[in-house]
């Protein structure tokens, strides 16, 4: 079913929670609460120099700063969160203690689209940077060069990966990245040299790099870092750029975390100090509501669903339907890999399917964005996909196999027609969540 030129009734979180609840024998909402400690502004800038004082393998980036004469700080886009305490601290640490070298903020959009001017103005770390006196410029993939005798080779087709980096994290003395460490679907756990890697590279390199035979490895699994081909290659690639200094932050319960240093050391480290997952049994369903940064379009906000249902111990029964609910103003999107990702949807999931496991990869499955696709196919193969969205598709652009609805109302009605229950008498589990990308419900 898809929909066209209909009025969409989108709920709220608390809309959600209470439909749920009359509706469904059993309900569950998990993650309860994301940070059951919160720090104030002063904490975490005060957190922030604490960690740029005390890296991993690097000397302080204060003294650091004093042997440059140039520096790029690289910085994510509006979809990816960054405490503006830390953004702020980063940028005075440069200015203050490498007043004379040439510096500038590059933002990391990889194939996205570049931040608008609302977005420069009111995300609070993209403001911090708008605000400040450097010079802030938006990858563009287009424009990134290639880096010659790089020999990196993609393990899955023993073929070499052409590496295209933007310029401005190759030609200076330093590159500073900040990135938010959260779970991600291939790579294990973003964060590390993933802001270098895919956030300043070219096109041609991401495409190779979410190319299906590398997805399709053993090891490129969500939250998994240790023998994880995708991982792997971003730190190779990375480490052909200028010497990065990374400072990483990740939240769960407990709080905010920052670590800063070689980028895959601290990444590591993250990893072992953080705890991305929160326990809960399995449940015959699950809704799952998306929030407004990761909720721009459906390419960022499906990725809580193949999140949810293709991590390795899913808190669901099998065949249990999955209610997606997210805003997508942008629909699908507006960057170049949003762009490829909705016409590879388009060929209906049954067919990207067909072609994951086939032996030879057609040619019009080469680039970035397009992977997507294929893992919500994946996807839906185990766990069907439920859509309720604040804008109206055009007709026919959203595969029959996914189900869009225009009201909470509906959409929890047929979710409870396709739940499978092997006992009749048994009641029904619903699992209501939200913020996968820092928590994620698993079945231990």
């Amino acid at each position: 079913m898809t929909m066209s030129n209909r009025s969409v009734q989108f709920p709220t979180w608390e809309q959600i929670v209470e439909k749920c609840f009359n509706e469904f024998d059993s309900v569950t909402i998990e993650p309860a609460t994301i940070s059951k400690y919160e720090s104030s502004p002063r904490q975490r800038t005060e957190t922030t120099i604490f960690s740029l004082e005390d890296p991993i393998g690097f000397k302080s980036l204060r003294v650091l700063l004093k042997e440059v004469e140039s520096v790029t700080i690289v910085v994510p886009d509006a979809t990816r969160r960054i405490e503006e305490e830390s953004m702020f601290a980063v940028i005075y640490t440069v200015t203050k203690f490498a007043p004379k070298a040439d510096a500038r903020i590059l933002i990391a959009t990889g194939l996205h689209r570049p931040p608008t001017p609302e977005e420069m103005e009111n995300v609070p770390h993209l403001a911090i940077c708008h605000y400040s006196e450097l010079e802030v410029v938006f990858h563009d993939a287009k424009d990134a060069r290639l880096v010659p005798d790089t020999n990196v080779i993609n393990p899955a087709t023993d073929e070499e990966i052409p590496v295209l980096l933007n310029p401005l994290v190759l030609e200076v003395d330093l590159v500073i990245s900040l990135s938010q460490v959260a779970l991600h679907q291939y790579a294990g756990l973003s964060g590390g040299y993933k802001s270098i890697s895919i956030g300043c590279a070219g096109t041609s390199t991401i495409a190779a790099l979410h190319s299906l035979p590398i997805l399709r490895m053993k090891g490129t699994q969500i939250g998994q870092l240790k023998n994880n081909p995708f991982q792997a290659l971003l730190t190779e690639i990375g480490q052909k750029a200028a010497p990065v200094f990374s400072l990483q932050m990740a939240e769960d319960q407990r709080g905010t975390s920052y670590i800063s240093g070689m980028p895959d050391a601290a990444l590591t480290l993250m990893s072992r100090r953080q705890n991305f997952y929160v326990q809960t049994d399995p449940h015959d369903a699950a809704v799952i509501m998306v929030d407004a940064t990761k909720g721009v379009n459906f390419y960022q906000a499906s990725r809580a669903y193949t999140y949810l249902t293709l991590q390795e111990h899913p808190p669901l029964v099998p065949n249990a339907p999955v209610l997606l609910i997210a805003q997508c103003p942008e629909k699908f999107g507006q960057g170049a890999g949003e762009k490829a990702f909705k016409i590879a949807l388009q060929e209906g999931l049954s067919s990207l399917v067909e072609e994951l496991f086939a032996e030879e990869i057609s040619p019009k499955y080469q680039s970035g964005g397009q992977q997507r696709a294929f893992v919500i196919a994946l996807a839906a193969q185990k766990h069907p996909l439920h859509l309720l969205c604040g804008c109206s598709f055009e007709a026919n652009s959203i595969p029959k196999e996914i189900r869009v609805h225009n009201d909470l109302s509906s959409a929890l009605s047929a979710l409870s027609e396709q739940i499978l229950l092997t006992d009749s008498s048994e009641k029904t589990r619903l699992l209501v969540t939200r913020d996968l990308f820092r928590l994620l419900p698993r079945n231990f």
